[in-house]
C-alpha cells in the first residue's frame, strides 16, 4: 500500500516538474522575443542612411534550455565592443566625453521583472 503510495506521489511530482519546466521555458522565450524587439526599437541610430541602422539590426536572441529550465541572453552579433561604448560613455579624443545611451539596462530590469512575473502567474493557473 504505501509503496503504490509513494509511486502514485512520485509520478505526480515528476509530471508537475515537467509541466513547470515547459512553462519555464515557453515564458522565457516569449520574454526574450519581446525584449529583442523592445532592445531593437530603443538602440541609438547616428543617422539617417541605410548603414547606420546596421547597429540596430545585429541584436539578436539565444534562448539555452536544460534540464531544469531556461535562460535567455541577447546580444548584438554585428557589433558587439560598441554596446558597453554606448551604453555607458566614453572618452572622445579631444579630451572630452560622449553621452551614454542607457538602452539595454531599461530593457534587463524590465525582463527580469516581467519574467519573475509571467512564470509565477503561469505556474499559479
Amino acid at each position: 500500500m504505501s509503496d503504490d503510495l509513494s509511486r502514485a506521489v512520485a509520478t505526480v511530482l515528476e509530471e508537475y516538474q515537467e509541466s513547470v519546466i515547459e512553462t519555464v521555458q515557453r515564458v522565457t522565450n516569449e520574454v526574450a522575443k519581446e525584449g529583442l524587439s523592445k532592445v531593437k526599437a530603443e538602440s541609438p541610430v547616428s543617422g539617417k542612411s541605410p548603414k547606420s541602422s546596421a547597429y540596430k539590426s545585429g541584436w539578436t536572441k539565444k534562448v539555452l534550455t536544460n534540464r531544469t529550465g531556461a535562460s535567455a541572453i541577447i546580444y548584438n552579433g554585428k557589433y558587439p565592443g560598441l554596446v558597453h561604448l554606448l551604453e555607458k560613455g566614453h572618452a572622445l579624443r579631444n579630451g572630452g566625453r560622449s553621452t551614454a545611451f542607457p538602452h539595454v539596462a531599461p530593457v534587463e530590469e524590465w525582463m527580469n521583472s516581467e519574467l519573475q512575473k509571467r512564470i509565477k502567474e503561469a505556474i499559479q493557473k
